[in-house]
């Protein structure tokens, strides 16, 4: 039986929690935009050691997100 790789995920409108993501370990892209998502979700996000892209525009965030500086 053939098993399907997930490279990446787009999370629909008002997602309120991130459970699950974990269950996809080789995601590369990650977008939560417009989910209305806060702080502690934010935090509990999995570590996702392959994930090079992730988009968190117009949620509920309220503490400073660190950037990466890819040189």
């Amino acid at each position: 039986m053939a098993s399907a790789v997930v490279n990446g995920v787009f999370v629909g409108v008002y997602c309120r929690s991130l459970a699950g993501l974990e269950l996809f370990p080789h995601l590369e892209e990650v977008i939560l935009d417009s989910n209305g998502l806060t702080d502690s979700v934010i935090k509990s996000l999995p570590h996702l050691h392959k994930v090079h892209s992730l988009s968190l525009n117009k949620n509920k965030i309220s503490f400073d997100v660190p950037r990466c500086n890819a040189e």
